[in-house]
């Protein structure tokens, strides 16, 4: 009896550590490359507004930055996001840029371009299930905390938060280095 209890547990515990490792696998798998990195540049002028490609949703991401410091010293660092290991853009302080995405469930990686000390959060992982014909709004949320270390979050805006940061904030012209 004793036996059939610990090979049980035995069990359990494997079938509990091989889900849990599934997870952090699909995670990091989010993410691109490390050595891809990005110029990015605010532009004041705001571009038409993107139309998804046909059978594709919209998706804007919307980096806002925050900072508990009256001075910031790092507020325009460049945040990578990719989609399913593969970047699609990036942003600069408060600033937008969209892309197309096919249908169905995506895993979303927001990263910062630069490591900045040991206890920043350098990088984000969120789940994104997308519909063809449909417009996102995901903010990247980089936040200063007294300018000792940073933090990023993927966080889903609403569209009329979304579309009121769109029209507010410049779009971020970003290219592959």
């Amino acid at each position: 009896m004793v036996h059939r209890i610990f090979a049980a547990a035995i069990a359990m515990l494997f079938f509990l550590i091989a889900v849990g490792a599934s997870k952090p696998a699909a995670a990091q798998d989010a993410c691109g490359s490390p050595r891809v990195k990005y110029t990015v540049k605010q532009v004041a002028a705001q571009p038409p507004p993107p139309q998804p490609e046909p059978g594709k949703a919209l998706v804007f991401v919307v980096e806002h930055q925050v900072s508990t410091s009256a001075i910031c010293v790092h507020c325009a660092i460049a945040t990578r996001v990719a989609v399913d290991g593969q970047w699609v853009g990036a942003g600069s302080g408060d600033s937008w840029f969209a892309f197309s995405l096919a249908p169905g469930p995506h895993h979303l990686c927001a990263m910062f371009q630069a490591r900045f000390s040991s206890t920043a959060q350098d990088k984000y992982f969120a789940p994104l299930t997308v519909e063809s014909g449909k417009t996102y709004y995901i903010e990247t949320r980089v936040e200063a905390l007294d300018n000792q270390y940073q933090n990023i979050r993927l966080l889903p805006l609403n569209e009329e938060e979304g579309k009121d940061r769109v029209q507010t904030f410049p779009f971020s012209d970003s290219h592959r280095k």
